[in-house]
């Protein structure tokens, strides 16, 4: 019966690292979501300013066309706005408790692992540590 025998050249990554890639893709997201927030909330006040704009308190117009077009877009852009906020809160402590993770899994893996080492001509004993 043959067994596959891994030989690494370097030393293999650290254990918490995928744990700190997943913290930063979240966090990435987190990012994104944020910039969506922020560029929302301007579309929102944006809105907002043009149906003040158009509002004229001594001879009042209907509420029809455009106006009400602008207010529907705009609620729904305030809405999404905190959705952002939201998700990117939620992404940023997400990502620290994934980075702490990763740091953490670090700090309790075994310092010192052995390994075989075979050769064409001969074998023996790979030791690799850290401190």
């Amino acid at each position: 019966m043959f067994k596959t025998i891994v030989v690494y050249r370097e030393a293999p990554p650290a254990p918490g690292r995928g744990a700190r890639f997943a913290a930063y893709g979240v966090g990435v997201v987190a990012v994104g979501a944020l910039a969506t927030g922020i560029a929302l909330g301007v579309l929102a006040q944006r809105k907002s300013d043009f149906v003040a704009a158009g509002a004229n308190p001594e001879q009042p117009q209907a509420f029809e066309g455009a106006y009400t077009d602008a207010e529907s877009a705009g609620r729904t852009f305030q809405v999404v706005s905190w959705v952002g906020f939201g998700v990117a809160a939620v992404g940023a402590a997400g990502a620290i408790g994934l980075f702490l993770l990763g740091s953490r899994i670090d700090r309790e893996a075994p310092r010192v692992s052995f390994a075989p080492a075979l050769a064409p001509s001969g074998g023996g004993l790979a030791v690799a540590g850290s401190f």
